[in-house]
């Protein structure tokens, strides 16, 4: 049994600056010039307030490898709080490209949602 929780607002920001540069670099020749250790620093000040996440695993099969393996991650709903508004623009291109390992099969998507006033 694993028991895990969401990410830390900082590791998907992170994760969001490892792929989106290599992804800028390789396909439009735009090098980012950003202080990526700052910026992470700056993440570290958001708080993850809700966290309705659960550890998933299921298997695929691999052509190439000829052989099944196993996939896994978090699924579910996580809110965060804090300055998050200059990640904005990142978090918004990280729902296309997803963050993380093996996005090429889905895996890393997310889905940005305004959070609502507290009372509504």
């Amino acid at each position: 049994r694993v028991c895990v929780e969401a990410p830390p607002f900082a590791a998907l920001v992170q994760n969001l600056l490892i792929r989106i540069p290599m992804l800028s670099a390789i396909h439009c020749g735009e090098v980012w010039q950003e202080d990526f250790k700052a910026l992470v620093a700056r993440a570290g000040e958001v708080e993850t307030v809700t966290d309705e996440t659960t550890w998933v695993s299921f298997r695929r099969y691999s052509s190439f490898k000829r052989k099944s393996e196993t996939l896994e991650g978090v699924v579910g709903r996580v809110e965060y709080a804090g300055p998050v508004e200059e990640f904005l623009p990142l978090l918004h291109i990280g729902q296309l490209t997803h963050a993380g390992k093996r996005a090429v099969f889905g895996l890393g998507r997310y889905r940005l949602r305004e959070a609502r006033a507290s009372g509504e």
